[in-house]
């Protein structure tokens, strides 16, 4: 069992390294979320898809031209950001390879799909990621929470399944809907977890629309940490139910805790 965790983040800027694991950046966007946006999911029947939308959408990060970057600039010593293009069609990826188990656990799968897909949408288009094809790597900490995800080392985009699961999406209105409205929550949450993580440290800021949606919540960053907090036993007690169905297991005690490479 790793309790080495994949990046999500990582930047060397004044000397100082920044590194936000992949599993507690997946953990915490699927917490920030509830925090926020329960209430919503729960109208829409969508809390558990929203959850593991959370915890899979940046799974693709932990590809292997990202881990290799990631030990090039780690070593290095130079100031820079790692970067990681096209991550979510890979993360889509693995959705499509979950999706029998996830369907058998009762959740909307094509949606799980479109949202993970889609949570950039705002940045760039699938056709952008044609010559895309880093395989799976090793996923570190967030293997311990879905075992099935080590087993899937090695997986590359079939683009040919992306753009048809997303073409099919389009013959299916109620199914494209609940998507997006995922993709939306999904985005928000991604980014103010990833504000959490990194205000002290990194010179990334929140975006114009994350500061709105706090606004218009009447929260601030400093109350939705303390909400994650509280929210994080419903995300295991989720991943949990759905692991009855899927062989989905629950984090261990290591996955959650600030582990550096």
């Amino acid at each position: 069992m790793t309790c080495v965790d994949a990046p999500a983040f990582y930047e060397v800027r004044g000397g100082k390294e920044v590194f936000e694991g992949l599993c507690e950046h997946s953990l915490r966007t699927a917490a920030a979320g509830l925090a926020l946006f329960e209430d919503e999911l729960e109208v829409h029947g969508l809390v558990g898809e929203f959850v593991i939308a959370a915890l899979l959408h940046d799974v693709g990060k932990a590809n292997d031209d990202v881990l290799r970057r990631y030990e090039i600039l780690k070593n290095s010593k130079l100031e820079g950001k790692l970067s990681f293009k096209c991550h979510e069609v890979l993360s889509a990826q693995v959705v499509l390879e979950l999706g029998p188990q996830l369907r058998g656990a009762g959740l909307e799968h094509e949606a799980i799909f479109y949202a993970v897909l889609r949570h950039h949408h705002a940045m760039r288009m699938l056709e952008e990621c044609k010559h895309f094809n880093a395989p799976l790597g090793d996923v570190g900490l967030l293997g311990n929470l879905m075992p099935e995800l080590k087993e899937l080392k090695g997986l590359k985009v079939k683009l040919e399944s992306i753009e048809g699961e997303a073409r099919s999406l389009g013959n299916q209105l109620p199914t494209l809907a609940k998507g997006f409205v995922l993709a939306g929550f999904l985005s928000l949450a991604d980014s103010v977890a990833a504000a959490l993580a990194r205000r002290a440290d990194s010179a990334q800021k929140p975006s114009g629309y994350v500061r709105r949606a706090l606004e218009e919540r009447g929260k601030t960053l400093e109350d939705v940490e303390k909400e994650i907090e509280r929210e994080l036993p419903k995300v295991y007690g989720i991943v949990k139910e759905v692991s009855k169905d899927t062989g989905l297991s629950t984090c261990s005690s290591c996955s959650t805790s600030k582990a550096y490479p």
